[in-house]
């Protein structure tokens, strides 16, 4: 924590080489009187307070204050004052960034869909025109709406002021680098924030950064990433770190238990890039991980303590003997490359028909969101994924909802290193228009079939009509190969329907069920009451257990 460096005219300058980003420190350089500012061998931080001329920093023992007055710099301990010397006048910095890349501000796609709105917010511009708002966090203030976005262009963080508004535009609230920030939280007492690699709590007046835990982390340019951010029920942080670097910590490919003051307590094993994280039913914890080696295509699980989920960390192969953790949700590889970001639709009807649904953020398919009920059955969760949003949305990575007013924002990027695409970023705002879409609300197994759930009441002839509806299943291998195809490919034959008393769900008898496979259901001769065709014809439904 002692001071290194003083620059005038100084400036954070970044640059990118694929997937690694790089912060460099650029200015005329001071030279400082040795030893600059003393201090001793060791010390505990604990956070820093913005001031108006200057930073406080807080350590166990001491407070020491760093202030800029005019020309000079002077360094104080408990408020007294150790030192100072003279600045020399400040100079230009030399440019932003030293590239410029052509900017189509939207990829191809509606804003709107049956039911639903999406606002593209004013993209903040660096001096060279490129985006400067690259989200790799949102959060939402669970009361008042106030709207976080994390930016991985610079490390800084952004809040939204009149977010409903004409005048809506962006401000730096921490005026801070937060590098790699993947994970916030908008809690009660303060912002929370995963970067690299330290959980910090901001004040939300924007002025006082409280260090709530330090974490281990790699050294130099590593795929060195810590992913989160949610609370389990005890009120404990759980986040992970990537296993594709230093795969030595603790912690690389596992969940971590993080509680201010403890070791971290490794919970569950095996992932391989588990971007999203959410507390959703039950206050359960889910996470989102990557199609790859290892793991046959992209999914949402719930954190069941002590189990596998499929990824061997070379370094620590004593975890793939653990129990096996179940994917709760298979998301088709043809609708989602990448699914990222996840949030619970905690709006009680706010943002639709799909409360209590974990939506999940997909980066390179063109651009899309997909939706998913979740169910528990014999003890393990499991449950049906559909389609929600298309293109338009640049490329959605992290999610967040307004519990308190009901949209859901989306952080979007595109990037070079997976994407070969220049620095892009945005966020949108997808309202619910009031008008109920006609949509499969949910799917549930039943001990010999499926339970369709729908958004409105439906036309009953044709919901009995068996040419109304399509089932198969099939299943994935487990290798190490990237991904897996969908094989076994197997026609489920429907044998009964039966339309529910209000039109609201019809159920499905098909020949016996078998689990360990993904039942893709399709409905495209179903219609309303009103004579609609579904949005969506098409749920995936992942049968770990059949209904005793």
């Amino acid at each position: 924590g002692s001071l290194r460096q003083v620059m005038v005219g100084g400036r954070i300058l970044r640059s990118v080489e694929g997937r690694l980003r790089k912060f460099i420190a650029d200015g005329v350089p001071v030279k400082l009187p040795e030893p600059a500012f003393p201090r001793k061998e060791t010390r505990i931080f604990l956070g820093y307070d913005r001031l108006a001329d200057g930073m406080r920093i807080r350590w166990l023992t001491e407070t020491e204050t760093i202030r800029i007055v005019g020309r000079r710099l002077s360094h104080e301990v408990d408020g007294k004052t150790l030192r100072t010397f003279e600045l020399p006048a400040a100079t230009s910095a030399s440019p932003f960034e030293t590239a410029a890349f052509a900017d189509p501000e939207r990829d191809e796609g509606s804003l709107q869909r049956p039911g639903y709105r999406a606002t593209l917010y004013p993209r903040p511009k660096t001096l060279t025109g490129e985006d400067r708002l690259m989200p790799g966090a949102v959060a939402v203030h669970p009361t008042n709406g106030r709207v976080f976005v994390a930016s991985m262009k610079m490390g800084e963080i952004f809040e939204l002021l009149e977010p409903a508004g004409p005048s809506a535009r962006f401000v730096d609230f921490a005026q801070g680098l937060f590098q790699e920030s993947y994970g916030m939280l908008a809690e009660s007492d303060g912002l929370y924030v995963l970067h690299r690699r330290n959980l910090s709590r901001l004040s939300y007046d924007g002025k006082r950064s409280d260090r709530i835990l330090p974490l281990v982390h790699g050294v130099g340019d590593t795929y060195d990433y810590a992913y989160g951010l949610a609370r389990d029920k005890t009120g404990a942080f759980v986040a992970t770190f990537a296993p594709h670097a230093n795969k030595d910590l603790v912690g690389s490919g596992s969940a971590l238990r993080l509680v201010p003051g403890k070791p971290a307590e490794e919970i569950a094993f095996g992932f391989r890039n588990p971007v999203g994280w959410c507390a959703g039913p039950d206050g359960e914890i889910f996470f989102s991980d990557n199609q790859g080696e290892w793991i046959a295509s992209n999914k949402l699980s719930h954190v069941a303590p002590g189990r596998f989920y499929g990824y061997p960390n070379p370094a620590q192969k004593q975890h793939a003997t653990k129990p096996v953790g179940k994917a709760a949700i298979w998301v088709p590889y043809a609708w989602a490359r990448s699914i990222n970001g996840i949030a619970y639709d905690n709006t009680q009807g706010k943002f639709g028909p799909f409360a209590g649904q974990v939506f999940l953020s997909e980066l390179m398919y063109g651009g899309a969101i997909v939706r998913a009920n979740l169910e528990k059955i014999n003890g393990e969760y499991q449950g049906a994924c559909f389609p929600f949003w298309g293109k338009g949305l640049l490329g959605p990575v992290t999610l967040a909802f307004d519990a308190a007013n009901g949209p859901l924002y989306v952080g979007s990027i595109t990037e070079p290193g997976w994407m070969a695409q220049p620095d892009r970023g945005a966020l949108f705002r997808i309202d619910y228009t009031g008008k109920v879409p006609f949509e499969m609300k949910s799917i549930h197994v039943v001990p010999l079939g499926f339970r369709i759930e729908f958004t409105k009441p439906i036309d009953a002839a044709s919901a009995r009509d068996f040419a109304s509806y399509a089932l198969e299943h099939y299943r994935y291998e487990y290798t190490g190969s990237y991904g897996s195809p969908e094989l076994d490919r197997t026609v489920a034959p429907v044998r009964k329907i039966e339309v529910a008393k209000g039109g609201m769900s019809v159920t499905l008898t098909t020949a016996p069920l078998v689990a360990g496979r993904v039942y893709m259901i399709r409905a495209p001769g179903v219609r309303s009451k009103a004579g609609e065709s579904l949005v969506h014809a098409v749920g995936a439904y992942t049968l770990n257990e059949i209904p005793r």
